[in-house]
């Protein structure tokens, strides 16, 4: 009888740690898909940032495109004598 309480002891203690593990790794995997979902919006709202940078500079480019035409046709121009 003594074994058998010994061997009920070892498997109620393995079941325990069995779910121990278990909430452990889903806290981890929890805290993963936090932190994986954080990561994408960081990056997302870079890209965005990026992105108006980056439309903001070719505005500029455009605006001021004309003036550029101009001064590499003077200079073709000025090649030209």
């Amino acid at each position: 009888m003594d074994s058998d309480y010994g061997i009920n002891k070892l498997l109620k203690a393995e079941e325990e740690a069995t779910s121990i593990v278990s909430k452990a790794r889903e806290a981890r995997n929890a805290r993963l898909r936090q932190a994986v979902a954080e990561a994408n919006k960081s990056n997302e709202e870079f890209k965005h940032a990026l992105d108006k940078e980056f439309k903001e500079e070719l505005a500029k480019f455009d605006a001021g495109d004309s003036g550029y035409d101009a001064a590499l046709e003077s200079g073709k121009q000025s090649e030209l004598k």
